[in-house]
């Protein structure tokens, strides 16, 4: 069993003859549990009745056909699933490299997990029903995992409630994206990863779990960089990792190198594009934005405001890219005040291997636009130093107090 999963009988679950309702109230796991999947079900509900519009003011519901703008892109990639053979894609990544810069095919074909997922579900216009329900259990199983894994770590009642209530993972589990699959499989992954035990059976399930993490979004990769970095690591302190693991990863690296090279090429033209980030253009940071200073200040100081800017977009404190309402907007960013504390505690509190991880996740989701959508799956590893970081500044003015 991993380590955070809490002992059944240290969850003070009363006895049943007192009811359901009354363990649940007196239970604060098992309360934010009933809470996260009741609320999930309710927007569920609710979206079939008064879809949400997303920032783009296109309606979100289960029972209307995706419209952001990368979905095409995912609809393309099945019928070439569909109607391509594997040597026929393989010919695609060849011709790649064999012109790799005269001939940019750009992001080639989505990785086959998430099309997959359209294919079984035949998610199409008049269908779209099997596959959103199917997401609104992967979005309480997100949540129950999680809200599990903070429970074990001695999160208190209170945080465990404003997590269930999270506005941005209950939408992912509306949105028909790779997003929440992706971070379920993340979450499932560190659970074994991270696991103290760190028998064969976790070996093999975080490694079955990162091919999966790796066929499902290009930035899986960041994971397996980290897999490997981190097992070096632990190689050197301590011979506590077999030679296989470390050859099968080494393989997984050169694979997974080859496959997603034409990604990353892509990704990278990506940040040559002008984003804005609160009004100002990335090439206004870079020009300097106070050209009464030195030069030498007014860059420095310019970048590190650019710098600044995309981490309070990836934790989400950013206006809408819309036409959201503004009480919406700030809804949806008053999580950004946990979790921008957590970004920079879990760097002074985390183990090596989880500062080493969130390092790794975050790099190059930083190079690019930095949106908050890509936070997801290390959504709860902030949340929970977020809420230490709370909770230990809460001590220090207590025991003021009482000075």
């Amino acid at each position: 069993m991993a380590p955070w999963l809490p002992d059944i009988s240290q969850m003070n679950v009363l006895a049943t003859s007192d009811g359901i309702g009354l363990r649940v109230l007196r239970n604060p796991l098992l309360l934010a549990t009933t809470i996260a999947v009741v609320v999930r079900l309710a927007f569920f509900l609710g979206a079939i009745a008064w879809p949400i519009p997303n920032e783009a003011l296109f309606p979100v519901s289960p029972l209307n056909l995706q419209g952001y703008a990368d979905f095409d892109f995912y609809l393309k990639s099945l019928e070439q699933y569909r109607s391509l053979t594997p040597l026929e894609l393989l010919k695609k990544f060849i011709a790649f490299y064999q012109r790799p810069f005269q001939e940019q095919f750009g992001h080639i074909i989505a990785g086959p997990v998430f099309p997959s997922l359209l294919h079984i579900f035949d998610y199409r216009a008049g269908n779209t029903l099997p596959m959103a329900t199917a997401y609104l259990a992967l979005g309480c199983l997100w949540s129950v995992l999680w809200l599990r894994f903070l429970w074990a770590r001695g999160i208190g009642a209170g945080w465990l409630l404003l997590f269930a209530v999270a506005p941005n993972p209950i939408w992912f589990s509306l949105v028909i994206s790779p997003d929440i699959v992706f971070a379920v499989l993340v979450g499932l992954f560190v659970i074994f990863y991270f696991s103290v035990e760190r028998r064969s059976i976790h070996t093999a399930a975080w490694l079955s779990i990162l091919v999966l993490i790796l066929l499902t979004r290009p930035n899986g990769y960041s994971v397996l960089i980290f897999v490997i970095i981190d097992l070096a690591w632990r190689n050197i302190r301590v011979q506590r990792d077999g030679k296989w693991i470390v050859m099968t990863v080494s393989l997984l690296i050169l694979v997974f190198g080859l496959y997603l090279y034409p990604y990353f090429i892509t990704e990278m033209r990506k940040t040559l594009v002008d984003h804005l980030f609160f009004g100002i253009r990335v090439t206004e940071y870079s020009a300097g934005l106070f050209p009464d200073l030195p030069t030498l200040i007014d860059k420095a100081t310019s970048l590190s405001l650019l710098v600044g800017a995309k981490v309070l977009y990836l934790v989400g404190l950013r206006p809408s890219y819309g036409e959201t309402s503004d009480l919406l907007v700030i809804f949806r960013a008053l999580p950004g005040l946990i979790l921008l504390p957590g970004l920079f505690y879990v760097f002074i509190r985390g183990s090596v291997s989880e500062r080493l991880f969130i390092l790794m996740f975050i790099f190059p989701i930083m190079l690019g636009p930095s949106q908050d959508r890509y936070n997801l799956p290390i959504y709860p590893l902030l949340y929970y130093y977020g809420a230490l970081f709370f909770a230990g500044v809460s001590g220090r003015l207590n025991r003021k107090r009482s000075l």
